[in-house]
């Protein structure tokens, strides 16, 4: 999130989760999951490709 130049904001000692840090948190988990489930994939002996 600094590196985009958002800040966390906290709302009674919680973290509040706006539009934009649900964007990016999405961003992050779906390239993490995809290296994982292409990795997967791999090890099975076949190959990734996109559609």
């Amino acid at each position: 999130m600094n590196r985009l130049g958002l800040v966390p904001r906290f709302v009674q000692g919680l973290r509040f989760t706006d539009e934009a840090t649900l964007e990016i948190a999405e961003m992050v988990l779906s390239a993490k999951m995809n290296k994982s489930l292409a990795a997967l994939i791999t090890e099975a002996g076949r190959t990734g490709t996109r559609p």
